[in-house]
């Protein structure tokens, strides 16, 4: 995936297309939408405290992290298309259409950026050496299996959701049994296990024991193991699309838990 086929986040974005999901996921897509990056845990833990404390200031959050000097460099055109009086976001409307809207603002959001990182991430490791390696390798497994443990809860969570929508419609069905398949968070994490065991071989100097494994070799690997997650994230999204439209089939209502 070269930079110009990379999917782009909105230049312009709207206060009423942000006040979705839970706390969290809330948190996670205003820094995404209007930061271009991330939560740092100082203002995660802020934003998410203070909304335990007071549910109604969604608005009052994000208008104070568009006037944050790490927003305003980023060049994101923010539309606040509430009053100026008006100092708490207003009630969700229907549950089904509000999902709709937060799980398009994450696929608008994350995958972007998911996508970038991943793509930098493959330019970082093509001048790795074999001695750094190891650092680098390290760095970026504690920061996937995070994430995988995220994916991985939250793709049990709507698997069950999806089962129980289907066996009222279908009857019950039993899930397959059968090895993770090729990019899902579960086959990531086991690859990710087996690359920290290389890198600890690496590191002890014992590289005779990677038989057919060069550095190069080792590198493309885990840019796989990245680019695969932006897969995963998508198709997260894709299947949650699913259960949404079982639920409105039936006119029920999805759990009330927010995947982000």
């Amino acid at each position: 995936m070269t930079d110009a086929h990379l999917p782009t986040p909105p230049q312009t974005v709207r206060a009423s297309e942000l006040l979705e999901g839970d706390d969290e996921g809330f948190v996670i897509n205003a820094y995404l939408a209007l930061q271009r990056q991330w939560p740092d845990p100082g203002g995660y833990g802020h934003y998410h405290w203070l909304l335990s404390q007071r549910p109604q200031a969604r608005l009052e959050v994000l208008r104070e992290i568009a006037r944050s000097a790490s927003a305003q460099r980023t060049g994101v055109v923010f539309e606040d298309d509430f009053p100026a009086e008006q100092t708490e976001a207003p009630r969700a409307g229907d549950p089904v259409q509000a999902r709709l809207r937060y799980l398009s603002a994450c696929e608008r959001l994350r995958v972007p950026q998911l996508a970038r990182q991943s793509l930098e991430l493959q330019a970082l490791l093509s001048g790795v050496s074999l001695e750094g390696i190891g650092e680098a390798v390290r760095t970026v497994i504690e920061t996937s299996m995070a994430q995988l443990a995220q994916l991985e809860s939250r793709l049990n969570s709507l698997q069950s959701e999806l089962a129980d929508l289907r066996a009222r419609l279908h009857g019950p069905a039993a899930w397959p049994t059968e090895a993770p398949a090729e990019g899902s968070p579960a086959w990531m994490q086991r690859e990710l296990l087996r690359l920290a065991q290389r890198v600890q071989t690496l590191e002890q100097g014992r590289v005779g024991d990677l038989p057919g494994r060069t550095p190069e070799e080792l590198k493309r690997e885990l840019a796989d193991y990245v680019s695969a997650m932006v897969t995963v994230q998508t198709e997260l999204a894709a299947q949650q699309q699913v259960s949404l439209a079982l639920a409105a089939a039936r006119g029920e209502v999805p759990p009330a838990g927010e995947a982000p």
